[in-house]
């Protein structure tokens, strides 16, 4: 493949060396990885094109405009970057 208009994968997770050989067989330096759900229509997070490999297969990547996020931690108590992180 020369081109595609497209560079986006979804559905499941994508292993490192999936990406590798999409990047090297069909010359797509810059797929996304999007994660969603039916209820989030269909997109939720998005891994941006510039981001390492190891960044866009071991992330869900960045929250897409409109769509608003609530991560609750296994004990019921919701995340919050600015004190979680710190810990």
């Amino acid at each position: 493949m020369t081109s595609a208009a497209r560079r986006r994968m979804a559905g499941a997770t994508c292993p490192e060396a999936v990406m590798r050989q999409v990047i090297e067989r069909m010359h797509m330096t810059d797929v996304m990885i999007l994660f969603g759900m039916t209820e989030t229509s269909p997109i939720a997070t998005q891994t941006p094109a510039d981001d390492t490999i190891a960044r866009r297969v071991g992330t869900v990547g960045r929250v897409v405009p409109h769509v608003e996020i609530k991560i609750i931690h296994a004990e019921g108590r919701i995340y919050v970057p600015a004190v979680d992180d710190a810990a």
